[in-house]
């Protein structure tokens, strides 16, 4: 019994203080970047580059002491990155798609930051001590760390961006534009694995009337709800939408901003038009490159299915427009 504590001790101290002082650093950061931007809240990538490093460092700072494999240190960052998980999950609120999403982010860098640090503290020990007696040295990473944080807060936020889908419909565009406007439940199942994870999907609108200015809204699966004001109509045309407020869902509070929407209607003179839907969106997190492979994606999964059911409505003639 003794000795299996005596093993298990370290592993538990290396989850324990690396996800303690990563929380700390976070908050810390974040708290200063928004300070010195005048942004509530800002998410910045230094936080989240640097802090899962750390992470890793730290785990490591515990595990050196023992003789583990590639194999077993790569097991263990993997243990640490859901330990990870699970306290963003319980302590900060995030939604189970958005940490499904980011496991493969965290997971790389815990695993880098180990290998840092198995380096720092297993191998490169002397040196690292030699490192440490050096207070030059030491303020030098500290003016280094801090300049990477003002060049990080003071760099230009993440632009608005846009996706954009098309398709085909036979139906002429008084047909079409019945369903754009407005559009009963979507009962087909969903064929995008996230939305069967349990991703919001887009199921039903309905509008307050059939002229500009008026209530939109679209419905989501769990009851999510987007509020919505026309701001262009123009029959068989086309149609813009401003997003007015957003659902407090997991999956989308404080990760992204839909702006707006639009439906354009093209009149192709052979018995068909297309369809062509828009949206506008920012992203509030970090790193943009790696978060925006999946906004967009979810995104046009989301005009697809949308345009999919207008398309079925409109070729078939058996839906019924809702006003």
């Amino acid at each position: 019994m003794n000795a299996m504590r005596w093993k298990l001790t370290p592993l538990l101290k290396g989850i324990l203080w690396s996800n303690v002082v990563g929380f700390v650093l976070l908050i810390a950061i974040n708290t200063v970047a928004g300070y010195f931007s005048g942004e509530r809240g800002l998410v910045i990538t230094t936080g989240y580059v640097f802090v899962p490093l750390i992470i890793g460092i730290i785990s490591a700072y515990f595990w050196s002491a023992e003789d583990l494999t590639v194999l077993q240190g790569l097991g263990r960052s993997l243990l640490n990155t859901l330990a990870t998980l699970t306290a963003s999950f319980v302590v900060m609120g995030e939604g189970i798609i958005c940490l499904l999403i980011l496991a493969a982010w965290l997971a790389v860098l815990v695993a880098i930051g180990f290998g840092i640090g198995w380096v720092l503290f297993k191998i490169g020990k002397t040196i690292f001590l030699e490192i440490k007696k050096r207070q030059q040295l030491k303020a030098s990473v500290a003016m280094f760390l801090a300049l990477v944080l003002l060049v990080d807060v003071l760099s230009p936020r993440q632009e608005e961006r846009l996706v954009s889908d098309a398709l085909v419909i036979q139906a002429s565009p008084e047909e079409v534009w019945k369903y754009v406007v407005a559009f009963p439940p979507i009962e087909s199942r969903s064929a995008f694995w996230l939305f069967d994870l349990g991703l919001p999907r887009p199921v039903q609108t309905t509008v307050s009337g059939n002229f500009k200015g008026a209530e939109r809204k679209c419905i989501f699966s769990t009851g999510a709800v987007f509020d919505e004001v026309m701001t262009t109509f123009e029959p068989q045309k086309n149609l813009i939408f401003d997003i007015v407020k957003q659902p407090a869902d997991p999956e989308i509070l404080g990760h992204f901003d839909l702006s707006r929407g639009q439906f354009l209607i093209q009149d192709n003179g052979d018995g068909t038009v297309t369809l062509t839907g828009n949206s506008w969106y920012r992203l509030h997190v970090v790193p943009t490159w790696y978060y925006d492979l999946w906004a967009e994606r979810i995104v046009r999964e989301v005009h697809l299915r949308v345009m999919k059911h207008i398309k079925t409505l409109a070729e078939s003639g058996r839906g019924v427009a809702v006003k």
